[in-house]
């Protein structure tokens, strides 16, 4: 079995020997099963699946996760089965920071706009 490349980086160098050794692949199996669905709820828009493979192959060094997760839930906001899918891609822990992190900056943001709002007046 021949792994594309966008699987092989984001589930790691050692997929052909989990796949001829008969090792359980629940990870690839998962991202495939994403991939394949936005795939088909995007058919008619080709360039939202190639923005989200294209984004996803950006984290390689994981240090933009936060980032490269934040954008592509802009690219499939509107598709809640597809969110929910992609979030069974990341482990609890980054959820709940990533959710903690998105509640601090949008506190932060009600903050400068009430601030603004005060000082106008």
């Amino acid at each position: 079995m021949e792994i594309d490349d966008h699987y092989k980086f984001i589930i790691g160098d050692d997929v052909e020997e989990s796949i001829t050794k008969n090792k359980p692949i629940d990870k690839l199996k998962k991202y495939i099963i994403f991939f394949d669905k936005v795939e088909q709820k995007f058919q008619h828009q080709p360039e939202v699946y190639r923005k989200v493979i294209n984004t996803i192959k950006e984290c390689k060094d994981k240090k933009n996760l936060s980032k490269v997760y934040s954008q592509i839930l802009k690219l499939i906001q509107n598709e809640p089965e597809l969110i929910n899918e992609f979030n069974g891609l990341f482990p609890e822990k980054f959820l709940n920071e990533y959710k903690n992190i998105m509640e601090n900056e949008r506190y932060k943001q009600f903050d400068k706009e009430l601030d603004a709002l005060i000082c106008s007046q």
